[in-house]
């Protein structure tokens, strides 16, 4: 570990069909507005949450680099991780999704991420995600009760989290050392045995997170090994 690839951006932001969020913005007039959207993610109206953090994810991505240095001076970073604790699935789905689209552009934001702890929120939402695929996967009463939509939104929040890690793991390398101690190894196999019932972008975002996590990295290496 320690080098760092410069990494091709592909918007994945809706691979398996979840749709867009309608009056999200994509631009702003004035560096006012800013400070009001992003006060919009800790509303008690969950739609407004959804929309402030489609909208912050729209802006992380403006070709105009002084769009995304004005969210980034006004905390959106540590708002959006905030929000990773949110009881709405679809709010978790576009907060994961404008930090893995942070990640993967921006060196410095994705230190900056890496500084305010992110590891700790993915590891909180990773044994939820893990329960709602398996009673996917099984039918059980609770699987068998969500929607295409629904199952849509627990497969790509988990695509966004291992996502986030695979650039951090690239990009930061400090940030190894958090990584090695969340114990990963068994939840990244785990896609590998019911390949046939997941989408296969999760699998290979798994995948390729599980090569460079054990490239040149002896604790995750043992850890693979011993995993029966």
């Amino acid at each position: 570990m320690g080098r760092a690839p410069k990494r091709s951006f592909k918007d994945r932001a809706t691979p398996l069909g979840h749709p867009a969020v309608a009056g999200a913005v994509t631009t702003v007039k004035s560096k006012e507005e800013v400070p009001a959207l992003l006060k919009k993610l800790k509303s008690d109206d969950a739609n407004d949450r959804v929309w402030a953090a489609a909208s912050s994810s729209n802006l992380l991505m403006s070709e105009d680099p002084a769009v995304r240095r004005l969210l980034l001076a006004n905390n959106v970073v540590s708002e959006l991780i905030e929000r990773m604790t949110d009881p709405v699935p679809d709010v978790i789905l576009q907060v994961t999704g404008a930090l893995h689209k942070l990640v993967a552009i921006d060196q410095g934001a994705a230190e900056e991420v890496s500084r305010k702890n992110i590891f700790g929120a993915i590891q909180a939402l990773i044994p939820r995600l893990a329960n709602s695929i398996d009673g996917i996967i099984k039918n059980s009463d609770d699987g068998a009760k969500l929607t295409v939509d629904e199952r849509n939104i627990v497969f790509q929040t988990t695509d966004n989290l291992i996502s986030i890690l695979w650039v951090l793991c690239e990009t930061v390398p400090w940030s190894l050392k958090q990584i090695n101690n969340m114990a990963l190894i068994p939840f990244l196999i785990s896609f590998f045995k019911v390949i046939g019932k997941l989408p296969a972008s999760l699998v290979q975002t798994a995948g390729q997170f599980l090569y460079t996590l054990t490239d040149a990295n002896t604790h995750a290496q043992h850890t693979l090994i011993g995993h029966p």
